[in-house]
């Protein structure tokens, strides 16, 4: 009989056996007990083992696969997503941050997205609307037309969601001189920009609104602009807008007066040290129709914190209109102190 040649076990394949073996060894000893004449499973057996399912079954149902464009697949879940990157929370290796162009598709427990052809579709299950607003109350003297003493309210809010951002403004002043009625203006106003691209947006508002101290009984406005935010971060924003603005007045003891204009504004913000918050903000329009009939309006501001959420703001505003009503002044200035609220 012919000796039969034995063939050695390579160390690392005996190991890998020994490892499976012991694992479930140790997995089958934690479910089942050998009672003398059989293997049965006892109630903590079955409690271990149903819960082993549970875990095994959950993560293979819930758990999320993002696909790389080198082929590498990471499960884990879904946290956030732009048009420049991906924050993914990895089984294996916790929460990562992706370039978005490396990832080819998500594929999620109920349905899967494809990256490069709606980036949007994952946003918006993951960036839902975001409410701000600002409310302020302030005091303000005032010094052009009339030497007066005023009070201020104004109340903003902002919801961004997905490619769009909306803001609605209410403005109230109430301007009383030291011998006279108290006159008043107000403006209420809505605005809605659409992103088409990460920074280009196509802005839109409408408004309505009086003002009795520049003898202003109604005055209505509606426009279109394409603006772009060259700075969007926490610490420093800045935006500038210019498109068409068709402006209607109705005066107390002149005709009316209606024109379509040009428009440019710009808005710029910026923090220091963590909470100062220094604001500028410029608008100039220019009628169509008559080139030397042109409106400018200027602010300064800085913010200074007080407690959570609250500040003090000062502000400094120039109005300066070159074609005024009759017996109006062509400069108005104001200087503002008011406390903020923003949530």
């Amino acid at each position: 009989m012919r000796n039969k040649k034995i063939q050695p076990i390579p160390l690392s394949r005996a190991y890998q056996s020994l490892t499976a073996k012991s694992l479930l060894y140790n997995i089958g000893a934690g479910f089942f007990h050998y009672s003398g004449t059989g293997f049965s499973m006892s109630q903590m057996g079955y409690t271990k083992l149903t819960a082993f399912l549970y875990v095994v079954l959950s993560t293979s149902v819930t758990a999320d696969t993002l696909r790389l464009n080198n082929g590498d697949i990471l499960s884990g879940t879904l946290l956030e997503q732009s048009a420049n990157e991906i924050r993914w929370k990895s089984d294996s290796f916790g929460i990562l941050v992706i370039d978005a162009s490396r990832a080819a598709d998500i594929e999620r427990s109920e349905q899967q997205h494809s990256i490069a052809e709606n980036p949007s579709s994952i946003r918006s299950t993951v960036d839902p609307a975001a409410y701000s607003g600002d409310l302020a109350l302030a005091g303000s003297f005032a010094a052009g037309n009339q030497n007066r003493k005023d009070w201020d309210v104004e109340a903003t809010v902002q919801r961004r969601a997905e490619q769009t951002r909306q803001i609605g403004r209410l403005e109230y002043e109430s301007h009383r001189l030291d011998e006279s009625a108290a006159r008043d203006s107000f403006e209420i106003m809505y605005a809605n920009d659409w992103f088409f691209n990460d920074q280009w947006f196509l802005h839109t508002e409408v408004s309505f609104g009086a003002d009795e101290t520049r003898a202003i009984d109604k005055t209505y406005s509606v426009g279109s602009a394409v603006g772009r935010d060259f700075l969007s971060q926490t610490s420093e924003k800045l935006s500038i807008e210019s498109g068409l603005l068709w402006i209607a007045e109705e005066f107390v003891s002149v005709a009316n007066d209606d024109q379509l204009t040009w428009s440019w504004s710009l808005i710029y913000s910026r923090t220091l040290f963590g909470r100062l918050e220094l604001s500028h903000r410029q608008d100039f329009r220019v009628s169509l129709e008559d080139t030397a009939d042109s409106q400018a309006d200027i602010e300064l501001a800085i913010r200074l914190p007080v407690v959570d959420n609250v500040f003090t703001e000062v502000k400094l505003e120039w109005l300066y209109d070159n074609q005024p009503v009759l017996s109006k002044d062509h400069l108005d200035s104001k200087f503002t102190v008011g406390i903020h609220y923003d949530w």
